[in-house]
């Protein structure tokens, strides 16, 4: 049976279909704001926003461009594998718990939708 789901990793996962990796070097991310972001954003402060990623260990800094819709994440390569970060990015709600769980986040969903 499934447990009710953290507020904070289910808001994760409403902001992960409209990111998309623009550049990644290991280290450093940056993600495009999609335009569709802003109906998630528009019930969610920045400093919300912050607060859902800065949670994740092993980011050490986040940075948003608003006028060029990025968003830069600095981590450390040893607590995060590159090619996790693309497996998060496409991650369906069913598997966020797990890929979370991979860097030391215990997350518990019950998929109310399914992503594409």
């Amino acid at each position: 049976m499934c447990s009710s789901p953290s507020p904070d990793w289910q808001r994760l996962a409403v902001f992960l279909p409209h990111l998309q990796i623009v550049h990644h070097i290991q280290g450093r991310l940056r993600l495009r704001l999609l335009p569709s972001i802003l109906t998630v954003l528009s019930s969610v402060s920045e400093q919300e926003l912050r607060q859902y990623l800065t949670a994740i260990p092993g980011i050490v800094e986040l940075r948003l461009n608003k006028p060029a819709a990025s968003l830069i994440i600095i981590y450390n390569a040893m607590q995060i594998q590159s090619s996790w970060w693309e497996r998060l990015i496409l991650a369906s709600n069913a598997d966020l718990p797990a890929l979370l769980t991979e860097i030391g986040v215990h997350a518990s969903f019950c998929p109310q939708e399914t992503r594409p």
